[in-house]
């Protein structure tokens, strides 16, 4: 099958952790299948009125370009980033020449597949990975992303919580299949040879969604001995080591900045046990690759953990609510050694392995042909 993928999110030089969920995808569908990847974004830290570069590179069996387009004036600056991206995506997939459209993220990529889709004459689907009310920047974007998302052949979402929130704005059902883990990536990773615990925590810090403040305020509290080992980066990463410095467990931590994607196992293999303190998530691939390598988990019930974390593997505790995340640590430094390792890696792999979630995929794909056949021969 040739399947061109179009999102704005998708690992780069300058951004290498973004969108690394939907390359795991695209490896995986790589395998038996032919794709071209197009990604997309807005270059703010350059001016012009309308301009634009684009960049190949060739993957296997997969080309990747990458449009960047940079800054213009205010409103025009979104349309004339759709009407780049659009106009330079429909010369790649004439080329190209897809049997099917898999767009990622409501906004723009539900409307930009829609426009190939509709001069191309194929099918086109929709994973949404964010949650709707962060593609409503404005009345436009919100009309651009409801009208894409009402137009593909299937919308799928990442978590029930996710799919529930679509509901909410497009009238029809929602296909939850979840990100892909790359848990053969985290098998039989050792545990660290050490009596102080230690504790994990993974996310990208430009924005207090990930709630590392409320982590810090909750270890802080902690009677037992630990450190807590930070992985991640972003504009907030400084006030985070002030705000440890300043509760006095600067000690404690050991913040690594960005951690590159082929670097995460090994990052896990420092841990007994892994933390999700964040406000909102839609899935949280970090959470589930600690539980593809063992680790049990403490998370908050911020979305899409509720999916996956159980009695079995770990601990939920309540959103933005410094006492029982605290309460959800101490509980969890007594009992991590009596969860059964071999069996939490073994259940995310059985629910989100590659062969499992590749499977849903192609069979969405199949979905939306046939009813494009249909609609044809009716």
């Amino acid at each position: 099958m040739r399947i061109l993928v179009v999102t704005p999110w998708y690992p780069n030089e300058r951004n290498p952790g973004a969108g690394v969920f939907i390359k795991s995808q695209v490896k995986a569908l790589e395998i038996n299948h032919t794709l071209s990847v197009i990604s997309a974004e807005v270059d703010y830290s350059k001016f012009a009125f309308s301009s634009y570069s684009i960049e190949k590179k060739l993957n296997q069996k997969t080309s990747e370009y990458r449009i960047v387009v940079k800054r213009s004036f205010p409103i025009f600056n979104q349309l004339n980033y759709l009407f780049l991206i659009i106009r330079t995506s429909l010369q790649i997939a004439r080329e190209f020449k897809p049997e099917i459209i898999h767009a990622h993220v409501g906004y723009p990529s539900a409307f930009w597949a829609w426009c190939l889709s509709v001069f191309l004459k194929v099918p086109f689907v929709v994973t949404e990975h964010t949650r709707p009310i962060n593609n409503f920047r404005s009345y436009i974007h919100k009309w651009l992303t409801i009208f894409g998302l009402g137009r593909a052949s299937v919308v799928m979402a990442v978590s029930n919580m996710l799919a529930n929130e679509l509901k909410q704005f497009i009238k029809r059902d929602i296909k939850v299949i979840p990100n892909i883990v790359e848990t053969e990536r985290f098998n039989g990773l050792p545990y660290p040879d050490s009596k102080v615990i230690q504790i994990g925590f993974l996310g990208t810090l430009n924005q207090p969604v990930k709630g590392l403040d409320i982590l810090l305020k909750a270890i802080a509290e902690l009677r037992n001995d630990f450190v807590l080992h930070v992985g991640g980066d972003g504009k907030l990463l400084p006030s985070y080591k002030a705000l440890s410095k300043e509760l006095s467990i600067e000690d404690k931590c050991k913040f690594y900045g960005f951690v590159l994607p082929s670097e995460v196992p090994e990052f896990m293999s420092r841990l007994h046990f892994f933390v999700c303190s964040s406000r909102s998530e839609t899935f949280c691939v970090a959470l589930a690759e600690a539980l593809a390598a063992g680790r049990p988990v403490v998370s908050t019930r911020c979305g899409g953990p509720e999916d996956f974390v159980n009695d079995s593997n770990g601990i939920l505790v309540d959103v933005e609510d410094c006492k029982s995340l605290q309460q959800g640590l101490e509980q969890m430094m007594l009992n991590f050694n009596g969860y059964d390792s071999a069996l939490i890696s073994r259940d995310v792999t059985d629910r989100y392995g590659q062969a499992i979630i590749l499977r849903r995929i192609i069979e969405t794909y199949n979905e939306a042909l046939s009813l494009t056949h249909e609609c044809n021969n009716s």
